[in-house]
């Protein structure tokens, strides 16, 4: 007898897809298993284990009034388990769905040569990745 192995769903999202807490927060809330004690952190891929998240908690609570900013956290940590970079520059300018929001973004200034090294440096494409 054989056995077929099911692998669980890995939800993927490029850096315009991604459901943000303010644009789509029922999205955001059934992808991230949310840590009630930790709402900033969503853990994407269940890589956070509840001994972790108690220390994360701990250091949270010694630091939290640096971490709030108007009533709401000026911090968002995602936890994923990898991150890929798009196969070509034409991919990243081809798809506007995925890569678009990439360009309005005043403070990343997208250029030709940041294209290049988003799709071919592992450094800047996480730094890009992460704003």
């Amino acid at each position: 007898m054989v056995r077929a192995v099911q692998t669980p769903y890995q939800p993927f999202f490029s850096p315009c897809t991604f459901p943000t807490p303010a644009h789509q927060p029922l999205q955001f809330r059934s992808y991230c298993n949310l840590i009630s004690r930790l709402p900033f952190i969503c853990d994407l891929h269940q890589q956070l284990s509840n001994s972790g998240a108690t220390i994360i908690f701990e250091a949270f609570e010694k630091l939290k009034p640096i971490f709030l900013k108007n009533n709401s956290f000026s911090l968002g940590i995602l936890i994923v388990r990898q991150l890929v970079p798009p196969a070509s520059k034409e991919a990243v300018y081809s798809n506007k769905y995925e890569y678009g929001c990439l360009f309005d973004d005043e403070c990343i200034h997208m250029s030709v040569e940041k294209v290049q090294q988003f799709v071919s440096s592992a450094r800047t494409f996480i730094k890009v990745q992460t704003h």
